[in-house]
C-alpha cells in the first residue's frame, strides 16, 4: 500500500517472440558503456508471453547487478527507453509495470488464471518482492508459484499496475477491467477459472471490479469466472485514520487521502459484494497483518522516506476479514506487517504454504465445470425474468412533467429507486430499458438542481380510509427514500427484492451515459 519501490527490476515489451533469453541477454549487454563491462552482470532474467496481443510479442523482467548501469537511470526515474535488438526491432523498457504482466510461461494447457495487484502508491512487482541478506530479489509469484510441482505449469500468472494520478477509485476499476478483459478476450480464455489476489488497496478494486463485472455485460465473463479471491490485509471496512497522514506525504501525493477517505463511501458496495461471494459461491481466503507497521515520514529536502521509531498497525482483522461463513472464507493471521505479509524469501514459509495448499485444492475441484455451471443458471434466470407478470402501471407520466432530457434522466433514476425498494420487477425493468442507473446516487451535486421535483414523486390523494392509511405511510417511504443517497442496487439489497437486484446488476453499465435514451422520451 505504501512506500513501494521497483527494487531495480525492469520490464522490456515488444520482444520478438522468437527471442531467447540468451539473445535478449546479448542486447542488455550491448547497451553497458565501456567502463561497465566486466563489472555488470544480469542477475534476474525472465520471458514470457505478452498477455494482450495473443502471445505475438514477449515480456521479459531483468535486474542488473550490483547496480543499475548508467543506460537504466532515467528508466529507473520514471523515464522509457526503447532498444533495438540485433534484427532493428524496437524493445520499449520501463521500471513503472503499468498494464498487465504476464510472468511465467506455462508449458501444459492452462487451467488456471492468477491475477495480483498492489495497493496504492506500491509498486506492481516490487510490492510481492522480497529481500534476502544476501541483497537477491525473491518475488514468489514469479520465482516461486511457476515451479510448484502440478501447479505452476498449468497457471498464467500476471500482476497489474496502474498509475495513482487518478482521484477516484472508479478510474482504477475500469482501467483493471478493461486490461483484464484484453488478457482474456477469446472464448476459451473467457470461460478460464480466474483467481484474484489483492494487497490493500488492490483488495479494494478487486472488490469493486467483482460487483462491477457482475452487472456490465462487457465484463460477464470476469465475474461468472472468478473461483477464488485471496486479499491481503484489505481495508474493507476503513484504515487506521492515522495511516492517511502519511500516505499523503508520501512522494507528495496529496490526493491519497481523498481516495483513502473515499474507501468508506466505496465500501458501501460491501454488502454487495458479500451477496455476490454467497451467490456465486465463490471462495475468499482473508490475511491480515499481526505485527505494527514502521511509519515513515518525508524530508522536504532529500525528498526521501525515512523510518522513524513510530509504529501503528494498518488494518486490523475486523477490517480485513470480511466474516462470511466458514465455508466461504477462510482467515489466516500472517507473521508480517501491512509490508511484509505479501513478500516471501522462501518456499518453506508458513503463508506461502498456505497459499500453494488452498490452490492445489482449488485445482483439484473441477473448476471449469463450476463456471459453466454458474453461466448456465445466469441464462436461466435471466429466462425466468422474462415471464415476470405486469404489475404496478407506468413511468410515462412522470416525464410528461419534464422539460429536458437531465431533468428526465433524474426523474427515471429516482423512480428507479424507489421501484427498487418497493420490489416492482416489471417497473425496474422498463426503466432500465430506458437507460436509469442502478448505481445512482441522488446527492451527487450534478443533479442537485432537479432536487426540487421531488413534488413529481407524490401520490394522488384518497378518501379517508384504509386505503389513504396506507397510501400515506407508502408516500412516507417514497420521502425517506428521496432523503436518502442509496442507490437502487443498495435498496433493493436492504428490502431483500432479490428479483429487483437480479435485474439491476445484469444490466449494462453504460445505459446512464447514453444521453438519447432519455431525450427520445421526452
Amino acid at each position: 500500500m505504501m512506500f513501494g519501490d521497483n527494487l531495480g527490476i525492469f520490464r522490456a515489451v515488444d520482444i520478438d517472440k522468437n527471442t531467447t533469453a540468451d539473445e535478449f541477454k546479448s542486447v542488455l549487454m550491448g547497451y553497458l558503456s565501456q567502463e561497465e563491462h566486466g563489472r555488470f552482470t544480469i542477475d534476474k532474467l525472465h520471458l514470457a508471453p505478452y498477455p494482450i496481443d495473443d502471445c505475438g510479442t514477449q515480456v521479459a523482467v531483468f535486474k542488473f547487478s550490483p547496480a543499475i548501469p548508467s543506460f537504466l537511470k532515467k528508466v529507473a526515474a520514471g523515464e522509457k527507453k526503447h532498444l533495438r535488438d540485433q534484427n532493428g526491432n524496437r524493445i520499449e523498457v520501463d521500471a513503472n509495470f503499468r498494464g498487465l504482466t504476464q510472468l511465467n510461461h506455462p508449458k501444459e494447457d492452462i487451467l488456471l488464471d492468477i491475477v495480483a495487484i498492489s495497493g496504492l502508491a506500491n509498486h506492481a512487482y516490487g510490492a510481492w518482492s522480497g529481500v534476502e541478506s544476501s541483497g537477491t530479489v525473491q518475488m514468489w509469484l514469479q520465482d516461486f508459484l511457476p515451479e510448484e510441482p502440478d501447479l505452476g505449469s498449468r497457471c498464467r500468472i500476471m500482476i497489474y499496475g496502474y498509475s495513482t494520478e487518478a482521484d477516484d477509485l472508479v478510474t482504477y476499476v475500469a482501467g483493471f477491467l478493461e486490461e483484464l478483459s484484453k488478457a482474456r478476450r477469446k472464448l476459451h480464455q473467457q470461460s478460464r477459472p480466474l483467481v484474484l489476489v489483492g494487497h490493500s488497496h488492490g483488495g479494494i478494486i478487486i472488490a469493486e471490479a467483482f460487483v462491477k463485472a457482475s452487472w456490465d455485460k462487457r465484463y460477464k465473463s470476469i465475474h461468472l469466472s472468478t473461483v477464488q479471491i485471496f486479499s491481503f490485509g484489505v481495508p474493507y471496512k476503513g484504515i487506521n485514520p492515522n495511516q492517511i497522514d502519511i500516505v499523503k506525504t508520501f512522494r507528495g501525493a496529496d490526493h491519497f487521502g481523498r481516495i483513502f477517505q473515499e474507501t468508506r463511501y466505496t465500501t458501501q458496495n460491501l454488502e454487495f459484494f458479500r451477496h455476490l461471494i454467497e451467490r456465486t459461491n465463490t471462495q475468499l481466503s482473508s490475511f491480515y497483518e499481526t505485527q505494527d507497521t514502521k511509519k515513515r515520514r518525508k524530508l522536504n529536502i532529500t525528498r526521501e522516506n525515512y523510518p522513524t521509531e513510530s509504529y501503528e498497525r494498518v488494518v486490523y482483522k475486523n477490517s480485513a476479514v470480511l466474516g462470511l461463513s466458514d465455508d466461504l472464507e477462510e482467515n489466516y493471521d500472517v507473521d508480517g506487517d501491512h509490508i511484509s505479509l505479501v513478500q516471501f524469501t522462501s518456499r518453506t514459509g508458513r503463508t506461502y504454504t498456505t497459499i500453494i495448499g488452498l490452490l492445489q485444492r482449488l485445482l483439484g475441484t473441477g473448476l471449469r465445470n463450476k463456471v459453466l455451471a454458474r453461466t448456465t443458471s445466469g441464462l436461466e434466470a435471466a429466462h425466468q425474468q422474462d415471464t415476470v407478470e405486469e404489475r404496478d402501471g407506468s413511468e410515462s407520466s412522470l416525464t410528461q412533467e419534464c422539460q429536458s432530457s437531465e431533468e428526465a434522466e433524474y426523474v427515471y433514476n429516482q423512480l428507479l429507486r424507489i421501484a427498487a425498494a418497493f420490489n416492482l420487477p416489471v417497473l425496474v425493468r422498463q426503466l432500465l430499458d430506458h437507460g436509469a442507473d442502478p448505481k445512482f446516487h441522488a446527492h451527487d451535486p450534478r443533479y442537485k438542481k432537479w432536487a426540487t421535483r421531488r413534488w413529481i414523486f407524490d401520490f394522488k390523494s384518497t378518501p379517508d380510509g384504509k386505503e389513504s392509511s396506507k397510501r400515506a405511510g407508502d408516500q412516507k417511504l417514497v420521502e425517506n427514500i428521496l432523503r436518502s443517497n442509496k442507490t437502487a442496487l443498495e435498496l433493493a439489497l436492504e428490502n431483500q427484492n432479490d428479483k429487483v437486484f437480479q435485474l439491476l446488476v445484469q444490466v449494462r453499465s453504460d445505459y446512464a451515459e447514453d444521453k438519447n435514451l432519455f431525450k427520445e422520451l421526452i
